[in-house]
């Protein structure tokens, strides 16, 4: 099952689509006539390396992995379509400020604010970093905003990839997304997805790390204790010297397995650990907005309007025309068959960063080939 993004609430009762145009015309390369655009803000890594404190501290995350995982989470969609590409244009556009975002965020009332003429031309969608822009998005990870190209009214009318026209459907020209700095953040779910795996089944992977951790470390705390004591006695009865006596008669062995003991394990759980359960997966937040972008919202968080494919075969040259014919609105039952979704909502131990049969479906839905 999918959702669609929406901009108001009886969007989604009337079943209206938010998606990006395919000219009619060979030579418009807006849209997806000739691939979506994005760029970077000009200092989006120095905004974002702070965050990933656990991995900058062993120098594993840099500005390059940042945009390969961005680049990363574009193919998750692109691969899986063969009408639908993006082009990174972060250099032609780096002196350029990001895309504002209106005040009037559904643009219904024909509002718009600011002068937009200084951004970037033929950017389509703008990736910032920064704090919440607005502040009842303290909590999120990342958020999207899609918008007509004026920010000021959406355009109707969509020429689907599949050439046919649908005049009760907007076209998104323009995204903007932010990603939150006040959130922590890994770079990628190949370290923390067992610890996840395990979670998800039920064990509590959180409580066990903690235990081992403080286990080992309060073991070699006690354990060095005991033998600080035992000197001590030895110094008072045989005298002062045989403190040192003793300190020195223990290897460098000694000391170095109780040192590690002791720092180990702490700097594994706080710098490793840690950030799989306190953090987000920079990566499957990527590919998690780029669901926004291109037009679906969260299944979970509004299971009444979760739309399902009932033809097994899928969309074919038969139905493509008429993609309405093989959906069907089924509500909150499927929402178990669609956890594994790319477009769950975010949370800081599922992610996710390939598309479901379920996010097949619905992208080739909303872009019918």
């Amino acid at each position: 099952s999918w959702v669609h993004f929406h901009m108001q609430p009886h969007d989604m009762r009337i079943g209206r689509l938010y998606r990006w145009h395919t000219p009619a015309e060979y030579v418009n390369d807006a849209g997806l006539g000739g691939g979506i655009t994005w760029a970077a803000q000009d200092d989006f890594c120095g905004r974002m390396l702070p965050q990933f404190y656990g991995e900058t501290q062993f120098n594993l995350v840099d500005c390059e992995a940042l945009m390969d995982s961005i680049v990363r989470g574009f193919s998750t969609w692109a691969a899986n379509h063969r009408f639908i590409s993006f082009h990174d244009i972060t250099k032609e556009c780096e002196t350029s400020p990001p895309f504002s975002v209106p005040l009037n965020l559904e643009m219904s009332r024909g509002q718009g604010d600011g002068n937009y003429g200084n951004e970037c031309k033929g950017l389509e969608v703008s990736i910032t970093a920064g704090p919440p822009l607005q502040r009842e998005q303290e909590g999120l990870a990342a958020v999207v905003y899609n918008m007509p190209r004026d920010r000021r009214r959406w355009k109707s009318g969509t020429l689907s990839t599949a050439a046919v026209f649908d005049g009760g459907s907007r076209r998104i020209e323009m995204s903007r997304m932010h990603f939150n700095t006040d959130q922590c953040w890994y770079l990628d779910n190949s370290f923390c997805y067992g610890f996840h795996e395990l979670s998800n089944k039920g064990i509590d992977i959180e409580g066990m790390c903690t235990f081992l951790t403080f286990g080992c470390f309060m073991a070699a705390l006690l354990f060095t204790l005991f033998h600080a004591v035992r000197a001590g006695f030895r110094a008072k009865q045989m005298g002062a010297e045989s403190l040192w006596e003793f300190v020195e008669s223990l290897s460098r062995w000694y000391w170095l397995v109780v040192l590690c003991f002791l720092s180990t394990p702490l700097l594994l759980y706080y710098n490793i650990f840690r950030p799989c359960v306190d953090c987000y997966d920079f990566e499957a937040a990527v590919a998690h907005e780029i669901g926004h972008v291109m037009g679906f919202d969260h299944p979970d968080t509004f299971p009444a309007y979760n739309y399902e494919m009932y033809n097994e075969t899928g969309i074919g040259a038969a139905t493509c025309k008429d993609p309405w014919s093989i959906v069907k609105l089924t509500g909150p039952e499927v929402l178990g068959i669609a956890a594994d979704s790319i477009m769950m909502s975010l949370t800081k131990q599922r992610a996710r960063a390939c598309l479901s049969d379920d996010d097949l479906h619905g992208l080739n839905f909303l872009y019918p080939t």
